[in-house]
């Protein structure tokens, strides 16, 4: 079915499959590589981005730990004041880095944890002001057993909530982790895809290339060989053409012009049999006209001879006319002489027929009269 189809048409075609092949191997190189990009922006924004913040809440922490240290160890109470300030400050910072983190985080795990974070973080921040409150009343000397145990209430709120960073920490690198296997993963999937749809690419170009070069030189090596022996001059060549296109069309033209060249042939050596038998007869007519020639050669020689007697005949004749001349001038005075006898024979012989008339009229009427 194919090969009916044009040269032209069975080009375009190849080409239009090795170019949809191409397409899908882009369409699946942009997609993958689309679905890549996707991963890294998620990486970035979500995961990334939500351990940047979860450390820094986690930084914050711990400057508020070394500041309440600080409050504490003051000597005076601008120091004091200046430590406290430091950690209301970073409980702020705190605060704003967990909200922002908030959103980045999906998994229950994470919104629990958050939950958990948010009410242990009010107590934990109610309890280091109670402890504050009760350091800025006392002077370091003075500290007693209260104070003592609400700091380290304080520092074992301030451990628990370090923990809890350190576990949403532990779920971002996860996550970020996780994303980037299944980034490795997909280039993987995505190089190996690539890898077999382009060497299936190439090896169906390859044999799309040879099935539709073998559809066109082997029946033009077929009219090659036909014109080769029509050259040698053998018209016996048998020509099957199996294709409609334009090497089958070819091969059809070749087989109706070998069966002309056959049929002319034919015709010729027809002919030329029709021309040996008439060369035959000329040659036949030709021996008889050469026989007749010899015949009338023979018969001008004795014409010739014959010519020669009568030449000679003749000028015998003309002395015996010479002659006779003579003798005829004489006979024609003497002719002349008898011509006036002869007129006076016939003057006479007529008046005798009249009288002969006058006696046949009378015998007639005598013959009348007796009956």
């Amino acid at each position: 079915m194919f090969s009916n189809f044009k040269i032209g048409v069975r080009l375009i075609a190849g080409f239009m499959l090795v170019a949809s092949i191409s397409v899908v191997i882009g369409v699946i190189g942009i997609s993958n590589t689309g679905q890549m990009n996707e991963l890294a922006d998620n990486m970035y924004n979500k995961e990334l981005m939500g351990l940047s913040y979860i450390k820094e809440a986690n930084i914050n922490l711990i400057y508020i730990g070394r500041a309440r240290s600080n409050f504490l160890l003051a000597s005076s109470q601008a120091e004091r004041d200046k430590h406290m300030a430091s950690i209301t400050k970073s409980l702020a910072s705190m605060k704003d880095y967990i909200e922002k983190s908030k959103p980045l985080f999906v998994s229950d795990r994470a919104k629990e944890v958050f939950t958990a974070f948010g009410a242990l973080s009010e107590d934990y921040q109610r309890e280091m002001q109670r402890a504050l409150t009760l350091a800025s009343a006392k002077k370091l000397a003075d500290r007693d057993e209260v104070l003592a145990q609400s700091l380290d209430l304080v520092r074992d709120k301030a451990n628990k909530l370090d923990e809890m960073l350190d576990e949403l920490i532990q779920q971002k690198e996860a996550r970020a982790k996780a994303a980037a296997e299944h980034t490795e993963s997909l280039y993987r999937s995505s190089r190996t895809v690539m890898i077999g749809a382009i060497a299936g690419g190439v090896v169906l170009g390859l044999l799309l290339g040879f099935f539709i070069s073998r559809s066109v030189s082997k029946p033009l090596g077929r009219a090659v060989e036909a014109a080769n022996r029509l050259a040698e001059g053998d018209l016996t060549v048998q020509i099957e053409s199996t294709s409609r296109d334009e090497t089958g069309q070819l091969l059809l033209a070749m087989k109706h012009m070998v069966a002309r060249l056959s049929q002319v042939v034919t015709e010729v050596n027809s002919g030329a049999e029709a021309l040996a038998g008439a060369s035959e007869e000329v040659s036949a007519t030709a021996q008889s006209l050469s026989q007749a020639s010899s015949e009338q050669a023979a018969g001008v020689e004795e014409t010739s001879a014959s010519i020669e007697q009568m030449t000679a005949s003749i000028s015998q004749n003309t002395e015996n006319a010479k002659v006779t001349d003579g003798m005829a001038t004489k006979a024609a005075s003497e002719a002349a002489e008898g011509g006036e006898a002869v007129r006076a024979t016939v003057a006479a012989m007529k008046q005798i027929a009249q009288k002969i008339g006058i006696i046949d009229d009378i015998a007639y009427q005598t013959n009348l009269l007796a009956l």
